[in-house]
């Protein structure tokens, strides 16, 4: 859950300074967030294994993509949300997975400090 409000919110964030993102409020981008989460487990894992091969030569870029991919996706499916481009999707993929690294890995080391415990 605190991965969703993170991407909420740096999708919020995107919407302010990307101009080709539009998020009309908070509530479209968790609904965004849930169809991008959607979209990821179940469109991007076919994506990567046909570019198997890709991935490996070139790292993480086909992941990238397909992410940017997802979110440009998204925007069709929820009102609310519009991007203008596919470089304005990329931008905004890429602020989403900065916020999720920076702050996706409270997540993380909250539940390993909730493991030593029990």
């Amino acid at each position: 859950m605190w991965n969703w409000f993170i991407a909420a919110v740096a999708l919020v964030i995107a919407g302010f300074i990307i101009p080709g993102i539009e998020v009309t409020d908070f509530w479209t981008a968790v609904g965004a967030v849930i169809v991008i989460g959607f979209i990821n487990e179940f469109v991007v894992p076919f994506l990567l294994f046909i570019d198997f091969t890709a991935s490996i030569l070139t790292s993480a870029l086909p992941v990238f993509v397909a992410d940017s991919l997802s979110l440009y996706m998204a925007a069709d499916m929820v009102e609310g949300l519009s991007i203008t481009s596919v470089w304005d999707a990329i931008l905004g993929a890429l602020i989403i997975s900065v916020a999720l690294m920076i702050f996706g890995e409270k997540e993380e080391k909250d539940e390993e400090e909730e493991s030593e415990f029990i």
